[in-house]
């Protein structure tokens, strides 16, 4: 049976570990196999990088308080009052940020053990490299001249991984959307004329495939198990796609064989 492939760009996946009710949904849903949720090397990475700065951004708060309340203690007069209150400033906040740090933790440990858990893939080097040919050549989407490259290559690699899925893995159920892409930034890969990934990031992928980006999660869920609106139109487009398909799946088969 086939299944809509979810994307989360690392954005959303931090969301979740700060929405511990949508975050024991999703868990719930592919550790049932309801979702297929599928990561990348990129989100990965870029998990790990933004996760102790993160971390540290939340028990800023109570450093914030701490010099706060600290300055206050300066309107103290008698000295061994203000030291006591000194003291038990330090001590409390310690506390405090300790607890916040480990509770924080805890939670990114949880969203990041469902990261792991999910099926995964590797760009290929020669997506980095087209990706990389469309900055040089100033080609959408980097026309405007931002860095958002890393944006461009978790689109482009997740497309082609929801079209291997279509195609090469035998999916035939006729589902509305083949990958649902959820992103806080979609300006940085979405065509604002078509609603659909620019063209340029995957101009080269032959195989057809519906794709949809939302910002919400719990939207992409509903999208995910759309099926298509004209199951009729289904029939025959696969009907005419299928000497092609098969061709394809032969082709690949004699790569191979050839140990390519």
């Amino acid at each position: 049976m086939n299944r809509t492939v979810i994307a989360f760009d690392t954005n959303i996946w931090i969301s979740l570990v700060f929405d511990k009710n949508i975050f024991s949904e999703i868990k719930s849903k592919v550790e049932s196999g309801d979702i297929l949720l599928v990561v990348s090397d990129i989100t990965k990475l870029e998990w790990q990088r933004n996760r102790p700065k993160i971390i540290e951004e939340r028990c800023k708060p109570i450093l914030k308080a701490k010099d706060d309340a600290l300055k206050l203690s300066e309107y103290i007069i008698d000295d061994e009052e203000k030291e006591q209150m000194v003291k038990s400033i330090e001590t409390s906040s310690l506390k405090a940020y300790e607890e916040k740090k480990k509770q924080t933790t805890s939670d990114f440990d949880a969203v990041e053990e469902l990261l792991h858990s999910c099926d995964s893939f590797d760009t290929e080097v020669e997506d980095k490299l087209y990706v990389a040919n469309l900055a040089i050549e100033k080609k959408k989407p980097f026309d405007g001249g931002k860095n958002n490259f890393n944006d461009a290559l978790l689109a482009r690699s997740f497309c082609k991984y929801a079209a291997h899925q279509k195609w090469y893995l035998g999916d035939v159920t006729p589902m509305k959307y083949d990958l649902v892409y959820v992103s806080n930034n979609p300006k940085d890969f979405i065509d604002s004329n078509t609603n659909n990934i620019i063209s340029e990031i995957t101009d080269d992928i032959k195989i057809p495939i519906s794709i949809i980006n939302t910002k919400q999660i719990a939207k992409a869920l509903n999208l995910s198990k759309e099926l298509i609106d004209d199951y009729e139109s289904w029939v025959d487009y696969m009907v005419e796609h299928a000497e092609q398909m098969y061709l394809d799946r032969a082709y690949l088969e004699w790569e191979i064989s050839k140990g390519k």
